[in-house]
């Protein structure tokens, strides 16, 4: 595949930005856990399974390939996994008894991952939103599901080359 470059989401959305102008996005800041916490109660999971999941932090990275491809890189403690940004891709990833499935799509500028989490007989859904937001230099990502509504706020963890450093 050759190397990475660490780019933003912006950038992926909004071509017009120079590269240089944003770098990596990784880390979490925070999460509402309490509404996390209901969402996986909801799905079946005990409580000690529901709070490591809560209190586990997440990496997130967007980054390219040298053919230019743009990949959403998650990783926890478990391990790490890549999603390719392009509409209808997907990831099937195996965890805590269940099996995730995310699909990938653009909507309105933003990627969205579609995820389907099967557990034992149960199936539920779930839509992310990654919205990148250039006034606060973070990365929202907004799950919206039938059980609930939260959000995970990542911040820069390392400064890139800023605008004008091209």
């Amino acid at each position: 595949m050759g190397s990475y470059d660490d780019v933003t989401q912006h950038e992926a959305i909004c071509s017009v930005t120079p590269r240089a102008q944003l770098a990596q996005l990784a880390g979490e800041e925070s999460i509402e856990a309490d509404k996390l916490d209901a969402i996986l109660k909801v799905q079946g999971y005990n409580y000690p399974t529901r709070k490591i999941v809560t209190s586990v932090k997440l990496s997130m990275t967007f980054t390219r390939d040298s053919d230019g491809d743009l990949f959403l890189v998650m990783k926890d403690p478990t391990g790490s996994n890549r999603l390719k940004c392009i509409d209808g891709a997907k990831l099937v990833v195996k965890n805590m008894g269940a099996t995730l499935i995310n699909t990938a799509q653009w909507e309105a500028g933003n990627l969205v991952v579609h995820l389907e989490t099967h557990k034992g007989k149960t199936v539920t859904t779930a839509k992310i939103t990654q919205r990148y937001d250039p006034d606060t230099d973070k990365i929202y990502s907004e799950n919206d599901s039938i059980e609930g509504f939260y959000v995970r706020t990542f911040k820069r963890s390392k400064k890139g080359p800023q605008a004008g450093d091209e």
